[in-house]
């Protein structure tokens, strides 16, 4: 007689938008399939055939059940045990009376080694601070009232943390996966990465900033720090991590794109970013040129007919104009909408519905890059009498926006209802509150789509 539970990854939950779910603890933070819908009659199933003293091959239990069990032993999602194991209890069903999220990115210093020009949180003086350990442990306890077993860890530098260790051994006991580092890279040494092998707490990736060659020490205000990162990409990559970069693109390395794009495949680097940089936070004390749009185009599709004569050998993201892997010929961002008026219905900012930031003075922010405008104002402090993190995803005063749709853009902006591109055009709000409106144009959508480059991009990519 065989005997199954859900294998140690999975656990049953739900929430507000997905009462019922198979939740995979441990799967890619960007994979929609992390949290598979379930009937309440799916749910009873599974509960039956992983109780204890019940058997899959009971012939009691009826034939199609049997088989659905059998399909999902063989494909991991239980797995084999004795008469009397059962559910543990972190895998029990449990709802969550607020939204689901996909993954928590929590800052959790806003303190840095670095001194990088276009910090949104002024991490190079710590504005921003850290909680505090006990303030960490209340954080975490509301991230489990929530329903939320990912995070990524990102700062200012994360690993400046002093106390980094005991918040790793946090996670692990409350079955919350880091998924994500995301770091500057000069702290990550051989003995840093044995130690994570050690714990059993392997993050998924790695993601690494990195200006272009020749361009990263002006960006981070140190100089060696170009050569430092280098070296952390071949020490990761020569433990067997997956490494991906994110370049913010500025005026003065524009033409460097090609020679790290270059660099980037030396290095066995699986994906890289670029995004331009975000005026807010240190960029505003900068005395910089503007970037050209014209100028960065032309350098783009120089880089596009590169990387498609090279066979598109890793995954790359640039600036809303492109999206590709080895195994697609991509998309383009900005024309990501869905080309009829149902557009209308759908939300403007599903990213930051998905994957909300926690900043390092704990106000739940619903992106990144809305540091430092209305947005962050009116964001709640998990820690106050008032707000939890539970209670921040359905009553934030973010809400109001990020649920806003097309229909309300349209309301609020006649020159974007007015456009011929208005059901394909797909745009950063954040971009947007850079003006202090979130219904404003993208003036960078505008320039590419009505410049002509997304045919010409197309053309190029075959799209």
């Amino acid at each position: 007689m065989r005997y199954v539970t859900l294998s140690p990854q999975y656990m049953l939950r739900g929430w507000k938008d997905r009462p019922i779910a198979l939740y995979d603890w441990n799967c890619d933070g960007l994979d929609i399939k992390k949290a598979v819908p379930l009937t309440a009659k799916q749910l009873e199933a599974i509960e039956l055939v992983t109780a204890p003293g019940v058997s899959i091959d009971m012939p009691l239990l009826p034939s199609a059940l049997r088989r659905a069990a059998e399909k999902m032993l063989a494909a991991g999602v239980f797995q084999e045990c004795n008469r009397e194991t059962g559910l543990a209890d972190y895998q029990k069903y449990e709802y969550k009376d607020n939204r689901f999220i996909q993954l928590l990115t929590w800052s959790i210093t806003g303190k840095c080694n670095l001194r990088c020009k276009h910090c949104y949180i002024h991490a190079d003086d710590g504005k921003y601070g850290e909680l505090s350990f006990a303030q960490c442990e209340e954080a975490v306890r509301q991230m489990l009232e929530a329903g939320v077993y990912m995070v990524a860890f990102t700062g200012g530098e994360p690993l400046v943390r002093k106390d980094f260790w005991r918040l790793m051994d946090l996670l692990k006991a409350n079955h919350i996966n880091l998924m994500e580092i995301l770091t500057n890279g000069v702290l990550i040494t051989d003995e840093f990465l044995d130690r994570l092998e050690k714990i059993g707490r392997r993050p998924q990736i790695f993601i690494l900033s990195f200006d272009g060659v020749n361009c990263h020490d002006w960006m981070r205000g140190i100089p060696g720090t170009e050569r430092s990162v280098i070296e952390a990409i071949k020490r990761l990559r020569r433990w067997g991590y997956p490494v991906r970069l994110t370049t913010v693109l500025h005026a003065g390395n524009l033409e460097s794109l090609l020679p790290t794009y270059e660099l980037i495949k030396e290095l066995g680097v699986s994906s890289w970013t670029v995004a331009t940089v975000v005026n807010s936070g240190n960029w505003q004390k900068q005395k910089h040129t503007e970037l050209n749009h014209k100028r960065m185009m032309d350098e783009f599709l120089k880089l596009l007919k590169v990387y498609k004569r090279d066979g598109r050998p890793i995954a790359m993201e640039l600036a809303g104009i492109y999206s590709g892997s080895p195994e697609d010929k991509g998309h383009i961002p900005f024309l990501g909408g869905c080309g009829t008026k149902e557009q209308e219905k759908k939300v403007l900012c599903e990213v930051s519905r998905l994957y909300p930031n926690l900043l390092p003075d704990g106000r739940l922010l619903p992106c990144i890059p809305m540091s430092g405008s209305i947005m962050e104002d009116m964001a709640p402090n998990i820690l106050s009498a008032d707000w939890s993190i539970a209670k921040a995803l359905d009553e934030s005063p973010c809400e109001t926006y990020i649920n806003k749709t097309y229909a309300d853009l349209f309301a609020n902006n006649k020159e974007c209802a007015q456009c011929e591109y208005r059901y394909q055009c797909h745009t950063c709000r954040g971009d947007a509150l850079q003006k202090g409106d979130f219904f404003a144009k993208s003036d960078k959508a505008c320039r590419f789509i009505k410049g002509g480059y997304a045919e010409r991009i197309r053309e190029l990519m075959e799209i």
